[in-house]
């Protein structure tokens, strides 16, 4: 799978993801993949390359799950990830983004001539959870100008969840397994820079320089805006109970 940014000048690099391609792997549907996912699939890996489910229930809630095996990403920011995380988080609170609810619950208040009403119910509740088994992430300093220094993130699993309730509350959990933090003097196409992350010198002398390897970490961040209440936790290191 690719994915590839299309807003970009002659000058700039490419900017997307890909995952792992084995021709030799054979597809199959797992309608129930991402129930039993947690932590421990850091450890256990994926079964596939690109797995995605989408969950649904009568009141209001909705599971995405999300899993990227051996992927390759390559971006000067994180403009394009915000973007489409504002869309499907709008698209299930905002009308305007075309989420055909909004106008079937305006044809029914018509019908029975409740139209004074408000709704609750506009607003779904999101839990989107995605695993990165051996990402592999490439920062430039500038998208226009691939000669200079850039940072190379590798890691044995990423794991992302994103929770909302209602208009108010959020929730966000970032956990890192192994994570190793490069220098390199100028961008490298992802597939040839990885597994420089072992390289010890200086950029001057072999143009790389790791930072950090082997780390592993957790955030989470709460924020309730109707109580104006924040909370956020950092734990580091993490051991292997963590990921159980």
């Amino acid at each position: 799978m690719k994915i590839i940014d299309g807003r970009q000048s002659e000058r700039s690099f490419v900017r997307g993801l890909c995952t792992k391609d084995d021709p030799s792997q054979i597809s199959f549907v797992d309608l129930n993949w991402g129930l039993d996912c947690g932590r421990h699939t850091l450890i256990d890996g994926l079964p596939l390359p690109f797995q995605v489910t989408v969950f649904m229930t009568p009141d209001q809630h909705c599971l995405i799950n999300l899993g990227l095996d051996m992927a390759e990403l390559a971006l000067a920011d994180l403009t394009p990830v915000w973007i489409l995380l504002d869309y499907f988080g709008l698209y299930f609170k905002e009308s305007e983004y075309g989420h055909p609810a909004f106008e079937a619950e305006q044809m029914l208040q018509r019908s029975t001539g409740d139209t004074g009403l408000e709704c609750d119910s506009e607003c779904l509740s999101i839990d989107f959870r995605l695993w990165m088994i051996e990402p592999h992430v490439i920062i430039p300093s500038s998208s226009e100008m691939p000669e200079e220094l850039c940072v190379m993130l590798e890691a044995a699993g990423l794991y992302y969840r994103y929770k909302s309730f209602g208009f108010n509350y959020s929730s966000q959990d970032i956990v890192a397994k192994d994570l190793g933090i490069v220098v390199l003097s100028e961008y490298m196409q992802p597939s040839i820079s990885r597994g420089l992350r072992q390289v010890s010198g200086s950029l001057s002398s072999c143009g790389v320089k790791t930072l950090v390897d082997g780390l592993s970490f957790s955030v989470r961040y709460d924020y309730n805006e109707s109580i104006n209440y924040t909370r956020f936790a950092l734990r580091v290191p993490l051991t292997s109970h963590h990921f159980g």
